[in-house]
């Protein structure tokens, strides 16, 4: 019972940031913190403190540091990947993450065949809650 309202939770939390980042091309810290602490919650109710601290680094810190070097990924979809992987652990998280990248790169290539143009940004927020949910569904 817990685990589905730990579950429901997060869904909604990942829908406002998709909503906020589609919007405002901004993520709440205040979401994003809350999915940190649910996540990491859920995932020692199953797991090590190990997996959700696992989770949290190894797939963000790459980004964070090629963040360093170029523009194009936000500090919020960062966070919000660090999040998600507290409760996934890491390798799901990675999985998240090409998922996400993938469906965000559809996104921007049917953009350019049908407007013929590509868009300067793409809210990433909406693929990285899509990705985590699926990927969820496929861990479970």
């Amino acid at each position: 019972m817990l685990n589905m309202v730990l579950t429901a939770a997060i869904c909604i939390l990942l829908v406002l940031c998709s909503y906020y980042d589609i919007k405002m091309r901004i993520i709440p810290n205040g979401l994003i913190v809350v999915i940190l602490a649910l996540g990491a919650a859920n995932n020692l109710l199953h797991h090590t403190p190990e997996a959700a601290v696992s989770g949290i680094l190894l797939p963000s810190l790459p980004l964070l540091i090629m963040r360093s070097w170029m523009k194009g990924i936000g500090a919020g979809d960062i966070k919000l990947l660090s999040a998600v992987g507290a409760g996934l652990g890491w390798l799901p998280n990675v999985y998240v993450l090409l998922l996400a990248c993938t469906a965000a790169l559809l996104y921007a290539g049917s953009q350019k065949l049908y407007f013929g143009r590509a868009p300067k940004s793409v809210p990433f927020a909406p693929f990285l809650a899509i990705a985590a949910l699926l990927i969820y569904a496929v861990i479970q």
